[in-house]
Parts: structure tokens; C-alpha cells; sequence
């Protein structure tokens, strides 16, 4: 049998037009809760045996590695790129662009979080939506535009409860430096604060 690991790596940049979580769950028994599937176009014998996430911030860049373990269970030599999210289940929406874009590969009962700072026009969508100015709050409430994604990931985290708020706290201060701990775990309740309301 043929194993190999494929990475990927996201940027989370303050301006990010896509947070989504979709990735068919842990297999590893960690804190995350399933939202939703890989699927391998036209690859059925190829499994995923398990999954690593590592978070960690540098220069206020998020840098998000998901490394997925998959083994070919066929006799094929056949080289697989990288998974393709065809359905996700959660889709955040910084921006008008990123919102008409990816709303199309929301599931029909997903939930849609837009940010009406910069989202004015909700596409035709049977989903939940909650839409909220992250981005006008983050500068009037906490003076820096930058706790935009943290914000965003609280409410998310009210809203779903797709991580506990003790795994998400521990996430965020392990792997954010000492000087924007305290910036960002008040982004983060400030978030849990605007999921309970909206």
C-alpha cells in the first residue's frame, strides 16, 4: 500500500474573504466536531487515516496547517493533488466578493455568518444567516481591525458550539505571542458576546 501525506496551508489575513470549516471531521478523536466532507472526485479507494490542525500567528498573519494522512488502499501509483471541499456546512463572509463567490458551496442547511460591514447583498440562500459589522465593531469596540477573525471565530464557536470555549481559548493563547494575548481573548469573548444576541 502506497502512503503519503498531502498539507495544506491556509493564510488567515485580516481581509480573508473565507473562513469555513468542512473538513469531514476528526479522525483522531480530537475537540472538533464533524462539519462536513471530503470528497475524492473519481479517488474511492483513497481514506483518510487521520488529520493534524496546527494554528499559530507571526506578524498578525494567521497561519492555519490542516495535514491529512491518506493511504491509496488500490494497486494505482496515482498522484492525488490536494482534497476538494465540494459542501460546507459554515461559511464567514468578510466581504461582498468572497460571499457571491463560495455561497454556492454552502450546503442548503448550512449557516451563513456575513459581515455587514462589508457584505451589503445576501445572495438567494435557504440557510441560517446571521449577518453582523465584525469588521466596524472590532475598530469601535476594541480600536484594532485586526481581531476581526478573532471575533468572528467567537461567534461562531456561540453560534455552533463547534469547538468548547476552553479548547478555543487554549488554542488562541498557546500559539498567539504574549504582547496581543489579551487584545485577543477580549476579541474572542466579545464574540461569544455577539453570538448570544445575534
Amino acid at each position: 500500500m502506497n502512503k503519503f501525506m498531502v498539507t495544506i496551508v491556509f493564510s488567515f489575513l485580516m481581509f480573508f474573504p473565507l473562513f469555513c470549516f468542512s473538513n469531514g471531521g476528526p479522525v483522531d478523536g480530537s475537540n472538533l466536531l464533524r462539519t462536513g466532507n471530503i470528497v475524492f472526485i473519481n479517488k474511492a479507494n483513497v481514506i483518510i487515516n487521520r488529520e493534524e490542525l496546527n494554528i499559530t500567528l507571526k506578524d498578525d498573519v494567521f497561519d492555519v496547517n490542516v495535514v491529512y494522512y491518506m493511504e491509496n488502499l488500490s494497486d494505482s501509483k496515482e498522484k492525488i493533488d490536494y482534497p476538494k471541499v465540494l459542501k460546507s456546512d459554515i461559511l464567514l463572509a468578510l466581504t461582498q466578493k468572497a460571499c457571491d463567490k463560495y455561497i454556492q458551496n454552502l450546503s442548503e442547511d448550512g449557516i451563513l455568518l456575513a459581515d455587514s460591514t462589508n457584505v451589503v447583498k445576501i445572495p438567494a440562500f435557504s440557510g441560517k444567516i446571521y449577518q453582523y459589522p465584525i469588521t466596524e465593531d472590532a475598530v469601535k469596540v476594541l480600536g484594532n481591525q485586526l481581531v476581526t477573525n478573532i471575533i468572528s471565530l467567537g461567534i461562531l464557536v456561540q453560534l455552533t458550539h463547534i469547538v468548547s470555549k476552553d479548547a478555543i481559548t487554549k488554542a488562541i493563547i498557546a500559539r498567539i505571542p504574549a504582547r496581543v494575548k489579551d487584545l485577543n481573548l477580549k476579541a474572542l469573548e466579545h464574540g461569544y458576546a455577539i453570538g448570544e444576541k445575534i
